[in-house]
């Protein structure tokens, strides 16, 4: 993925779509929370789940360390889920800043 770019990810959840109350994906680098992508900004069909980034999201990533993300999940049942936490990095831009 590239800083400044509008990615969409993929994730696998632990149950089906149907069943999720609360979801948040939220992303990390040096420790620090960055941001986090709530349900209502995400497409879900069966376990599937979709998210696509904002470019001012992507530009708030270094290219120089690791993100780190994790999916939380609350269950209509009332439990709650926690994947393990992912690492990827983001390739640099020459020019920053949003294009419009």
């Amino acid at each position: 993925m590239i800083r400044g770019t509008t990615p969409t990810m993929t994730f696998t959840l632990p149950t089906t779509s149907d069943l999720v109350k609360v979801l948040w994906i939220t992303f990390s680098q040096n420790y620090k929370e960055l941001f986090t992508v709530e349900m209502r900004d995400c497409v879900l069909s069966g376990n599937q789940l979709e998210v696509t980034l904002t470019q001012e999201q992507t530009l708030m990533i270094k290219s120089d360390a690791d993100v780190e993300i994790q999916i939380r999940v609350l269950s209509n049942g009332g439990e709650a889920f926690a994947s393990d936490i992912m690492t990827t990095r983001f390739d640099r831009i020459l020019k920053d800043g949003k294009i419009e």
